[in-house]
This record gives structure tokens, C-alpha cells and sequence, in this order.
């Protein structure tokens, strides 16, 4: 009983932080799965770290017996401790596993099994033991040994990885998310720095509860990120698009205009499940032919926009072939105009008119050619 009192007195800020967090990502988990599971992966680390911690002291103070098990818990925070930060880069690795991830595994790999030799009978003694004094209470050595600081060499790694990936990607399209991680990376290298240096007496645990306010943080900043696209299609939405407008409107170089031509047809013949995937289809071929300095947006229906933020000419020409390309490909059409700032006197609205301009033009002359009344539930893929 009294352990479990001293373990919530102690880690009261990270329980609660872990109930909240597991509530919420209940609530989510059919919407965000791949998150949630991530998040609670990682708020189960950090439960099992401090469990791991207060344990091994536990054994140390109270029983002083059990020197197995004060190596076993000892072992596992160790282990643990790295294992929290890959876990938090794969969560800031915005729902997908870089090919670093896998390389990234294997020094955690080596951490485990460096960390399984004092468990072993005869390989106590190759990085860190415990034993009894002559005092009868418990002591250790292997203090100066160099693998006893893998540990903390793997955590350094790791937190260096996300310090690196987060200056690497640090432009105008990912600023605000590399932003973020770089507080995260900032904040817990502050905790790994005092657990390390400054902690004499090994009382100071402050990982455990540092991560899971990052995960707070980084979950927080996600949600609110995701309220920016457009559930259905996943592009930016019209309130990230006349945000982005009032923050770098005198930065967009080129405009891409794109609307989908018989929209109708496929709602009221095949149902709007036909013409949501419609929506969805295209929306992955804008997606799919921006470069990186280009931020594509659903504004509504079937309207469509793509802006480009201080990109040539050249690129802004091989995009929209392109996106002709995916929908040659496809069952759907579009009418496209775009227009591409040669001045600094030619303002973004004026860069919007003149796309809107080319890409009515370029609908009247495709329901001209096609000899299809707009108005008309008619298949515009006839011709």
C-alpha cells in the first residue's frame, strides 16, 4: 500500500495526463486510428518507465532483498527511457514511417541487448551489477563502464534525429509542424539533461512526464492542424485557404485553377457516394502532381485551387501537365486555368482573376467541343 501511495504522489501530473489523453483518443480512435494507437502506445511507455523506476527503488529501499529484481527494473528503465523518444518520432512522423524509421531501430536493437546482459548468470558484471556491502544495504558498480551510458547514447540519437528531421523540413509548407517537434526535441532534451547531470541521488524523473506533455502538445497541434483540410478530401480547406492568403499572399508566384466538369451527372446517376469519390480521386491527383511548394485547397463542391509560393514558371506549367495526365488516366475531367506573377505590381487578386478567366474559357470550350448543355445530366466524359 504504501508503494502505491508514493507512486501516485509522485506521477499524479502523468496519470492524469495519461487518463485524459486515453479518453480523447477513445473518442478518435474510428476517426484517427493509426494516431490513436500511437498515442496510447507511447502513454503506455510512459506508464511502464515510471512504474519500472519506482520500482526498482521500492526494491532497493523497502525489501533490500531481490537483487535480480532491482536489476530487472533497473535494466528496464533503461531500455524504456530511448524507447519513449522512437516512439514519439514515429508519432511526429505525421502518420507515415520514413525510411530513416527502420534504420533508427537498430541502435534501440543494441540497446536491448546490452541491457539483457545483467539479467544473464556470469555477464553481471560487463555493464553494470548490484550486490549487497558489508553494511547490509545495497550497492552497485559498473558506474564508470562505457555501456552503461548506451542508454543515454541511443536517447541522444534519437533526439538529435528529430532536431535534424525538424530543421530539414523547416520551410514555409511544413513550418509550423517542424516548429512544433522542435519544442518537443527542445524541451525533453532540458529533462534527459537534468535526469543525467544533475541527479546525484537518482530521485529527479522528469522523461516521463516531459514526453507525455509533448504528446499532449503534438496531439493538440495535429487536431487542430486536421481542421484545416477538407474531411472528405483531405486538401487544405477554404478556411486554411484565405488564412494562407492574408500570410503569404504577396509570396504566391502562380495560381493553378481547377473545376471538375459534370459533377452532376455522377451524383444523380451512380448516387453521391459516385460523386464523392469522384472529389476524392481528383483530390489525389492534385495532390499527388504539387511540388513541395505547393499547397492545393478544395474550396467547395467541385472548385479547386493550387497555389504556388515563390516557384518558376517551369514548374508551374510541368504541374498542370501533370494533373492532365492523372485525369487522361482517370474517368474525370477538369477545366483548368492558371495564371503566374512575371511582376512585383501584379497582385494576388488579379493573379486569381486571370485563372478563373483561362479556366472558364477552358470549360466552355470542352462543353463546346463535347456538345453537352451544362445544365444537363449528361455524361461528360462522351464526346
Amino acid at each position: 500500500m504504501e508503494f502505491f501511495y508514493s507512486y501516485f504522489i509522485n506521477y499524479f501530473y502523468l496519470l492524469c495526463i495519461v487518463i485524459v489523453l486515453t479518453i480523447i483518443c477513445i473518442q478518435k480512435l474510428h476517426e484517427h486510428k493509426r494516431l490513436s494507437i500511437s498515442v496510447f502506445t507511447i502513454m503506455g511507455c510512459t506508464v511502464l518507465l515510471s512504474l519500472s523506476d519506482s520500482l526498482k527503488i521500492y526494491f532497493q529501499e523497502t525489501l533490500k532483498t531481490g537483487i535480480f529484481w532491482i536489476t530487472f527494473f533497473a535494466c528496464l528503465s533503461y531500455v524504456v527511457r530511448p524507447a519513449c523518444l522512437l516512439l514519439f518520432i514515429l508519432l511526429s512522423e505525421n502518420r507515415r514511417k520514413s525510411k530513416w524509421f527502420y534504420v533508427l531501430l537498430v541502435p534501440m536493437a543494441i540497446c536491448v541487448i546490452i541491457y539483457i546482459l545483467p539479467l544473464i548468470p556470469g555477464c553481471e558484471d560487463l555493464v553494470f551489477s548490484y550486490h549487497y556491502n558489508e553494511l547490509g544495504g545495497i550497492s552497485w558498480k559498473g558506474a564508470d563502464n562505457p555501456l552503461r551510458f548506451t542508454s543515454h547514447i541511443v536517447a541522444a540519437i534519437y533526439l538529435g534525429y528529430l532536431v535534424y528531421r525538424s530543421i530539414a523540413t523547416l520551410q514555409a509548407k511544413h513550418f509550423s509542424h517542424s516548429l512544433s517537434i522542435l519544442f518537443c526535441a527542445a524541451i525533453i532534451v532540458v529533462a534527459v539533461v537534468i535526469e543525467t547531470f544533475f541527479n546525484e541521488k537518482g530521485n529527479i524523473n522528469l522523461l516521463t512526464t516531459t514526453i507525455a506533455i509533448c504528446v499532449v502538445f503534438y496531439y493538440l497541434f495535429l487536431y487542430a492542424e486536421h481542421m484545416q483540410y477538407s474531411v472528405l478530401t483531405g486538401l487544405l480547406n477554404r478556411t486554411a485557404y484565405f488564412a494562407d492568403i492574408r500570410k503569404m499572399g504577396k509570396e504566391v508566384t502562380g495560381v493553378i485553377q481547377v473545376d471538375m466538369n459534370g459533377l452532376k451527372y455522377w451524383n444523380d446517376t451512380f448516387g453521391h457516394l459516385e460523386g464523392d469519390l469522384a472529389l476524392k480521386t481528383i483530390s489525389d491527383i492534385l495532390r499527388r502532381s504539387c511540388t513541395r511548394r505547393m499547397y492545393a485547397y478544395r474550396l467547395g463542391g467541385d472548385e479547386f485551387t493550387i497555389l504556388a509560393v515563390k516557384e518558376s514558371e517551369e514548374a508551374l506549367i510541368e504541374t498542370i501537365h501533370r494533373i492532365k495526365d492523372g485525369l487522361a488516366k482517370s474517368k474525370y475531367r477538369c477545366s483548368i486555368g492558371s495564371s503566374y506573377r512575371r511582376d512585383n505590381e501584379t497582385t494576388f487578386g488579379a493573379l486569381v482573376k486571370e485563372a478563373e478567366k483561362r479556366m472558364y474559357e477552358d470549360k466552355s470550350e470542352f462543353y463546346k467541343n463535347s456538345k453537352i448543355e451544362r445544365r444537363r445530366t449528361l455524361n461528360p466524359t462522351d464526346n
